[in-house]
C-alpha cells in the first residue's frame, strides 16, 4: 500500500505533509512535562518535522537505520541549538513516571548496537511485523539512549520501518498516552503490537480517503 502510493510521487508529499502534522502535533504531548510556551512548542515542532522528513529520505532510498541514522535524527529532533549533548547520553537519566530504569550509559552502545542486531537478525523472520516493531520500539525506550527526545525519536524510527515494510505509520494521540506507556512499563509486546495494528489500519484508511479526494478532485 505504501509503495503503490510512493509511484505517485505529488500524492505521497501531500500525504507526508499531513501526516507530518498529526505526528508532530500529538507526539509533542506524549509528555508528563507542563504545556511548552508558544514559541518553544513551535521550535519543537520544526525540529519533529525536520527529524521525520530525514527518516522519510531514508525509506526512500531504502535504508535501515543503524546507529549512525538514529542519532541524526535524535539530533534533528532536539535541534541544532539545543544544550543537548548530540549522540548517545553520557550521563545517567531518570524518567518522570516511570517504574523501569533506563540503561547506564556506558551501557548504551552495545545494548542499541545488540537490540538492532535482534531486529535484523533474530526477529526479521517473525511473521507479525508488528510484533516485531513493538518489540524494537518498547526496547529502545527502556535503553533510553539519549539525553532527551527519545519518545519521539523512537516514534519516528517506529514510522520508518512500519513504511518500510509496506504499513501505513501510526500516530499516538494524547488520549492514548497513559495506554501507551503502560504497554512500555509491563513490556507487553503483544497487546502493544495488537495497538499499532489497529492504529495503523486506521492510517490506511486516512490514506486512502485522502488518495479518493485527489482522484475526485482531477475528475471535476
Amino acid at each position: 500500500m505504501i509503495n503503490q502510493i510512493m509511484e505517485d510521487q505529488t500524492f505521497f508529499d501531500e500525504y507526508l505533509n499531513s501526516f507530518c502534522g498529526r505526528f508532530t502535533s500529538e507526539s509533542l504531548d506524549l509528555s508528563f512535562e507542563p504545556p511548552l510556551p508558544y514559541t518553544k512548542h513551535g521550535i519543537k515542532f520544526y525540529n519533529n518535522y525536520k527529524a521525520l522528513q530525514q527518516a522519510l529520505t531514508f525509506l526512500k532510498a531504502d535504508k535501515d537505520i543503524r546507529i549512525n541514522e538514529m542519532i541524526e535524527i535524535a539530533d534533528l529532533v532536539n535541534g541544532p541549538d539545543s544544550f543537548i549533548n548530540k549522540g548517545f547520553r553520557k550521563t545517567y537519566v531518570e524518567i518522570n513516571g516511570a517504574d523501569w530504569f533506563p540503561s547506564e550509559a556506558e551501557q548504551i552502545y552495545n545494548n542499541i548496537n545488540n537490540l538492532i542486531g535482534n531486529y535484523h537478525l533474530m526477529w526479521s523472520g517473525l511473521e507479525d511485523v508488528f510484533e516485531r516493531e513493538a518489540m524494537f520500539h518498547i526496547n529502545f525506550i527502556k535503553i533510553h539512549p539519549f539525553e532527551d527526545a527519545n519518545g519521539r525519536t523512537g516514534r519516528i524510527i517506529l514510522a520508518h520501518n512500519l513504511m518500510k515494510n509496506n504499513m501505513a505509520p501510526v500516530v499516538i494521540t494524547e488520549d492514548e498516552k497513559q495506554k501507551y506507556f503502560e504497554f512500555i512499563s509491563k513490556d507487553d509486546y503483544r497487546g502493544f503490537a495488537d495497538f499499532l495494528r489497529e492504529r495503523s489500519m486506521q492510517e490506511e484508511q486516512i490514506i486512502n480517503q485522502l488518495y479518493e479526494e485527489k482522484v475526485n478532485k482531477k475528475q471535476k
